[in-house]
């Protein structure tokens, strides 16, 4: 299911990112030229926005502006955090470590990790949005931070209760 999937989103690749707050692919997918096309399913949107958002935040947390990454982010992964001034702090220290350079190397909705005991304190946000189909797990890779597993990191994508997309920071 990750090599349909990821051949999806590679077809989504060329769509916009989604704007700072909430943003769907399924508007973005709407609004390209009306001609007779295939209709995008949406679970395609889906692993399209899911895709975008976590590009999205992986380049303004390194380059900015921070304060979008910061948005990007779901409330309980802010107030995990602190401040945006905390994670503006972590995020030089992470950049300084050599994380800039990012490479997105999984995306799933495999239930073996998208569950309540892998997740963990971001479950009771998206639960029910992966109960609907509508969270993925990602995988993105530093490659240039030192450490045996240092360099990875899991974040899940998914729409919060209000409709919006949003990021939590799992590992």
């Amino acid at each position: 299911m990750v090599v349909a999937i990821l051949a999806v989103a590679a077809g989504c690749a060329h769509l916009p990112a989604s704007p700072t707050s909430g943003g769907s692919a399924a508007g973005a997918l709407a609004a390209g030229p009306s001609s007779p096309a295939p209709v995008a399913s949406s679970a395609a949107a889906d692993v399209g926005a899911a895709l975008r958002l976590v590009e999205a935040f992986e380049h303004e947390r390194a380059d900015g502006p921070r304060a979008v990454a910061w948005a990007r982010l779901a409330p309980r992964t802010q107030h995990a955090i602190g401040t945006e001034a905390e994670f503006e702090r972590l995020a030089d220290a992470f950049i300084a470590g050599g994380g800039r350079a990012h490479r997105v190397v999984g995306l799933t909705q495999d239930a073996r990790r998208l569950n309540a005991a892998a997740i963990g304190d971001a479950w009771p946000d998206v639960g029910e949005a992966a109960a609907d189909g509508r969270a993925w797990v990602v995988d993105v890779l530093h490659p240039d931070v030192r450490g045996a597993s240092a360099g990875s990191e899991v974040l899940v994508a998914s729409v919060d209760p209000t409709g919006a997309w949003r990021i939590w920071i799992v590992h």
